[in-house]
């Protein structure tokens, strides 16, 4: 159990951990998205500016929704379908097999909910 907290908090680091390009005179480049802004500048003369952090937020939550939840949500509607399929008559593995199919909607619809609520959030910051 601790082998695996500890390997989920090093693919999590890894994941998340922001590579940040701040090289003179280029482009901010968080996570390998270029925000066509310039960090050393004001946001008056095309530096950083709130708006930028509101695309690079939505930028992240796409691709944490797409890219990650959604294929995981998938990969649990497969594992159900397993359980279910290979319970030979256990009562027992055909209901987990629903409460997994169950956690999985779930999961999905609370990440999609909370994509939608972050693009609401970032289109009135953004305007």
């Amino acid at each position: 159990m601790k082998y695996a907290i500890f390997l989920s908090i090093i693919v999590l680091t890894i994941l998340f951990l922001p590579t940040i390009s701040l090289a003179k005179g280029e482009a901010l480049t968080i996570l390998g998205i270029d925000l066509k802004c310039e960090p050393e500048k004001s946001p008056r003369d095309g530096g950083c500016g709130i708006n930028h952090f509101a695309i690079l937020l939505q930028k992240a939550i796409n691709f944490l929704t797409i890219s990650i939840a959604l294929p995981i949500g998938v990969l649990m509607f497969v594992w159900a379908g397993f359980v279910i399929m290979t319970a030979g008559g256990s009562r027992e593995k055909v209901a987990k097999g629903k409460k997994i199919i169950n956690v999985a909607i779930m999961g999905i619809v609370i990440v999609l909910l909370a994509a939608a609520i972050v693009g609401v959030i970032n289109s009135i910051i953004i305007g």
